[in-house]
């Protein structure tokens, strides 16, 4: 009897939970692992001339690979997929993506946009960066324009990411960091020796923790050799 009765109860349990589930009252846990921790996706001319894009991951999970998406405009519907894959790490470890266009033969503005693909086919888009490629006749190596200090931040109002462009005039040590409005530390861009140019920083709009920042205006500052400079920018949710 005891064990009828017992049986009973566990039947009674399965059916009721079921029915819950079914009208949305219980919900089993979702796994809500991000795929791809991206902190950094940048785009720059290399030594040889050609645009090179750089991207860094702190972790990778379930990723498949990396495409490349390039456009003249910033229209990432028409924009044209490089042929390239780019195989994924899937590892807990911070992980320096290089990737060069070798396909670019006219001067320009050329827009590109990283596609991050998961093994069960869902996918996400990360930018755009932009590279200017210039040169003179007779074939001279293109380079990026530089421009001393932050001059352009782009969307702005942003949400979730924003590209940062800054130009460095003289090789040194280059400070670049986001601040809060109360002048505290929310993400390092760069601190470290660079060589005088044009450079180029996407921010996911999360702190040195990895932890998304809430909405509000926040601060760009930059010192280097005989520059200094600050840009506002806002993040509307």
């Amino acid at each position: 009897m005891k064990k009828l009765v017992f049986s009973l109860l566990l039947v009674s349990l399965v059916i009721a939970m079921q029915a819950a589930t079914a009208f949305g009252i219980c919900e089993w846990p979702n796994d809500s692992t991000v795929p791809v921790e991206l902190s950094s996706f940048t785009a720059g001319i290399s030594s040889y001339g050609l645009v090179q894009l750089q991207w860094v991951t702190q972790s990778e999970t379930n990723v498949q690979g990396y495409q490349i998406y390039r456009n003249e405009e910033m229209n990432l519907a028409s924009a044209l997929r490089l042929n390239a894959f780019i195989q994924g790490t899937n590892t807990s470890s911070v992980q320096r993506y290089i990737f060069e266009d070798e396909e670019i033969l006219a001067e320009g503005n050329y827009y590109y946009w990283l596609q991050h693909i998961e093994f069960d086919g869902t996918s996400e888009f990360h930018g755009p960066v932009m590279a200017t490629v210039t040169g003179e006749s007779g074939g001279s190596a293109p380079s990026i324009p530089m421009i001393p200090g932050i001059n352009m931040a782009y969307p702005n109002p942003f949400n979730p990411s924003i590209t940062i462009v800054y130009g460095v005039p003289e090789r040194g040590d280059t400070h670049v960091a986001i601040y809060n409005m109360k002048g505290q530390l929310v993400k390092r861009i760069t601190d470290r020796f660079l060589e005088s140019g044009s450079y180029q920083y996407f921010w996911n709009g999360r702190d040195e923790s990895g932890s998304e920042v809430s909405s509000g205006v926040y601060m760009v500052r930059m010192t280097s050799p005989n520059v200094k400079s600050s840009r506002k920018i806002v993040l509307a949710k």
